[in-house]
């Protein structure tokens, strides 16, 4: 009777799940625990297949040569769906982590807009998508490309506004004018950027309220980058002076005030102008420099 049991293929398969899955997944846990000692963006991914892909790999190869149910049985195939699903979450992951998390600040992986990133997975994930509904579940893909394409009229015209800002949100992160941490002014509202995503450009004003503006809006606005070309920002104000007082002391004195005040930049040095003179007063201009326009509230 055990040669019987021997010869069988579900009882060699039943052995090598058993033993097999506990090593590979001692295996796993070792090598992850090592790369994240590293700092290795990797060990992300290889969690995943520890934790997702493997057990639910297992499974599958145990009821359907262990347990020796049909490929048409229905509950092969959601298992069979959801190990494509965990696969395509680690591919994922993986091109990531290899392309993107190590990626150095100024190499052309880091300049890569995060909208076009979020549109590849999107693609990859759809491909994954058609994959699946064809070889697990025998669906039609030349039928059901031809219904979304209908469907996708329909939604198109649905949705014009929103898609709209999409595809400017795309054109507008190719361009890249401005970054996440610059300071914007868009119309008659002025604010940091600390959003960029698929709809709209979030700001946070001094005031620490939020504003969203999306994209179709921005396309059709003058931007005024403060953080563009550089950092380095020039304030002015201009005060006035009795005409009494003689201009070159009052130049002096406002240059070494401006010099004395935290935050005005020796290099270039403030200039003072005189803007307007008559019997009555005088119209001096200040022109300094600050380090980054966001330091400008305090120092006015």
């Amino acid at each position: 009777m055990s040669k019987v049991i021997w010869q069988n293929d579900w009882f060699i398969w039943a052995i090598a799940l058993g033993i097999g899955f506990p090593i590979l997944v001692i295996i796993l846990t070792e090598i992850t625990h090592r790369l994240q000692r590293r700092g290795q963006p990797i060990a992300v991914t290889l969690r995943l297949v520890r934790n997702r892909v493997l057990p639910v790999l297992v499974f599958l190869l145990f009821i359907q040569n262990v347990l020796e149910l049909d490929l048409d049985n229905n509950l092969v195939k959601l298992v069979e769906t959801l190990v494509w699903i965990f696969v395509i979450d680690a591919s994922l992951s993986l091109i990531n982590s290899v392309l993107f998390e190590a990626a150095g600040e100024n190499t052309w992986r880091a300049r890569i807009p995060k909208l076009l990133l979020d549109l590849s997975r999107f693609f990859l994930v759809a491909l994954g998508g058609a994959i699946v509904l064809s070889r697990v579940w025998g669906a039609d893909l030349a039928g059901l490309a031809t219904a979304l394409g209908v469907g996708s009229i329909v939604i198109g015209l649905a949705l014009q506004d929103s898609l709209g800002s999409v595809f400017s949100g795309i054109t507008l992160l190719f361009a890249r004018p401005f970054e996440v941490g610059d300071w914007l002014q868009i119309g008659d509202k002025v604010g940091q950027v600390i959003d960029m995503n698929w709809r709209a450009v979030h700001l946070l004003t001094r005031t620490d309220d939020m504003i969203i503006i999306p994209h179709r809006v921005l396309g059709g606005e003058i931007v005024l980058n403060y953080s563009k070309p550089k950092r380095l920002h020039v304030e002015t104000f201009r005060i006035d002076f009795d005409s009494d007082d003689p201009p070159n002391l009052i130049k002096q004195v406002l240059k070494e005030t401006a010099l004395a005040t935290e935050g005005i930049l020796s290099d270039p040095s403030p200039e003072i102008r005189t803007m307007e003179y008559n019997d009555y007063r005088g119209n001096y201009e200040v022109r300094f420099c600050i380090e980054d326009y966001q330091d400008a509230p305090k120092i006015r």
